[in-house]
């Protein structure tokens, strides 16, 4: 069951990596009003990946 929720646990966070990754992107062509919102993605999509390594420590 560990090597389960360990899985679960590297998928969820290469999953939030990712949409840091395509809002980083986006953040590029963005929109001034934009890309406030853009940056609070991106912060969320870190904290939520940090919260998975610590997880699995």
């Amino acid at each position: 069951m560990r090597k389960f929720k360990e899985r679960i646990l590297r998928i969820l966070q290469q999953r939030s990596d990712d949409r840091a990754a395509k809002l980083s992107k986006e953040y590029l062509r963005a929109r001034p009003e934009e890309k406030e919102a853009i940056i609070a993605g991106i912060e969320i999509e870190k904290w939520f990946s940090e919260v998975c390594e610590v997880c699995l420590d």
